[in-house]
């Protein structure tokens, strides 16, 4: 099983279930957004391109 995250954590200590629910609806919010500026409309899409390292 993998190691829960702490955003996860963080939010269900502070708000219970609905902290999780709303942490996520952000993360999908901020994924959705940046996959909008890199003009991808699907997971499927994504590849090494959209990737900068610095």
């Amino acid at each position: 099983m993998p190691a829960p995250d702490m955003a996860g954590i963080k939010a269900l200590a502070a708000a219970g279930q609905a902290g999780v629910e709303r942490a996520l609806d952000l993360m999908q919010a901020e994924i959705e957004r940046d996959m909008k500026l890199m003009g991808c409309a699907a997971i499927s899409q994504l590849s090494r391109d959209n990737l900068r390292f610095r």
